[in-house]
């Protein structure tokens, strides 16, 4: 739909719809507001300074000109409507922007002039490609220079820039992305387009290309390629970078990298770091008032929100749910498949002087499902037993069978503990 809207005393025609997904006789009335708007006899408005923000705005309704004007070509329409005298000057100043030999050497600089052909063109790929081109290039750098970009696209530019253009900037970005993942050249994303990413990635109105697409597209082709650095730098991204995210799809990324994490990878004991990292800067960042409402939806799979085998993520969780249940003032009985999951994965216990803090429900389960706690010189026994085995040993292939048994108990642990202590040595076959 299209609205006038006057801001500081200057009319501006603003443009929220989809042009490409309607029919030209639903934009008809329209036209019948732009005669209203910009009758025959006013004056050709001024060229805007587009090296201003603004400008954008104030060439918001020649913009939208240009799209009906497209749209009626598409349909082949035979009626004509003729440019607003009003509009003339900024028409012209648009379309000698556009024509060659002006489009040739097309570059972003510190004007909005690149912003404003996106604008208006977005929906006349003859005229898109080159200056949403240049603004790729900007973050992505090119095989000329051979350099990374580091410096990312303004808030102001991308603020400048409509809906459409917005989502073909993160198609492009998305696109790039799962090219360098897929060829395994090891390249590194640049630091611009790490960070214009992220920047796009907080507008809700292109949310389902931006981080929609994130978790269902990229992440999971990222992963699929064994593209670890790219991989690490997304997650990294996502940890320190992204602020703004809905808690929905915090609990939604926090489910994939549970899954991420219970496939076993040989060598990557810096990206699983990575991946717990980023799981408990998830839990401990829900806000108090959404961790019922966005838990609550898992309620029915709960294995999909509760680490398999983090102890530390699953105390994090709980500690999260008792602070929420605190703050909140909720009954915490709603979560009891959630702690049942967790004391059935990682089973643990807490501290009288920490049970006394929690909530009357979750200190209640937790007292009835009290952890047996090991004998100490049973353990001791086990563990010396464990190590005599690991020095008989000679073949890897007995080694990894033995210890890497699933879902025997982590004596493992403490053997490694006591290499540590008595060697100040790890076997590399430990690391296996």
């Amino acid at each position: 739909y299209l609205f006038s809207k006057n801001f500081f005393g200057k009319t501006y025609l603003l443009y929220t719809g989809s042009i490409q997904r309607n029919p030209l006789s639903n934009f008809l009335p329209v036209l019948k507001l732009y005669e209203l708007l910009y009758p025959e006899e006013d004056q050709p408005l001024p060229v805007p300074d587009y090296n201003q923000p603004q400008c954008t705005r104030q060439m918001a309704m020649t913009c939208i000109w240009i799209h009906l004007i497209k749209k009626a070509q598409t349909e082949q329409s035979n009626n004509v409507w003729p440019v607003p005298n009003k509009l003339r000057a900024h028409h012209d100043f648009l379309q000698h922007l556009v024509v060659p030999p002006n489009n040739a050497s097309l570059a972003m600089g510190n004007d909005y002039r690149i912003a404003l052909l996106c604008n208006a063109y977005s929906t006349n790929q003859d005229y898109f490609s080159k200056p949403m081109a240049a603004l790729v290039e900007t973050i992505q750098g090119s095989t000329k220079s051979g350099s990374s970009p580091t410096s990312p696209l303004s808030m102001t530019v991308l603020d400048s820039l409509t809906v459409h253009s917005k989502m073909s900037l993160i198609h492009s970005i998305v696109t790039h992305v799962i090219k360098l993942a897929q060829g395994k050249s090891g390249m590194p994303l640049s630091p611009a387009l790490v960070e214009t990413y992220s920047r796009l990635l907080v507008y809700t109105e292109i949310e389902s290309l931006g981080i929609k697409g994130f978790l269902n597209q990229l992440l999971p082709q990222v992963y699929k390629s064994h593209a670890w650095g790219t991989l690490y730098t997304l997650l990294e991204m996502f940890s320190y970078r992204m602020h703004h995210i809905h808690p929905h799809y915090r609990v939604q990324l926090l489910s994939h990298l549970h899954s991420l994490a219970a496939v076993p990878q040989a060598n990557q004991t810096q990206l699983h770091l990575c991946v717990e990292s980023t799981a408990l800067r998830l839990i401990t960042g829900l806000g108090s008032r959404d961790v019922q409402q966005e838990l609550a939806r898992f309620l029915a799979e709960p294995k999909t929100i509760v680490s398999a085998e983090s102890e530390e993520l699953n105390r994090a969780l709980v500690l999260t749910l008792a602070r929420a249940t605190h703050v909140t003032g909720a009954d915490g009985t709603w979560c009891h498949e959630l702690l049942a999951t967790i004391a059935q994965s990682t089973p643990h216990a807490w501290a009288p002087q920490t049970l006394d803090c929690f909530p009357r429900a979750l200190a209640e389960f937790f007292t009835q499902h009290a952890v047996p706690k090991e004998n100490k010189q049973q353990l001791k026994k086990a563990v010396e037993e464990e190590n005599r085995k690991w020095a008989s040993m000679n073949n890897e292939n007995d080694i990894m069978a033995h210890f890497g048994v699933p879902g025997a108990p982590p004596l493992f642990l403490c053997l490694l503990w006591k290499m540590l202590l008595e060697t100040n040595h790890i076997s590399p076959i430990a690391y296996k």
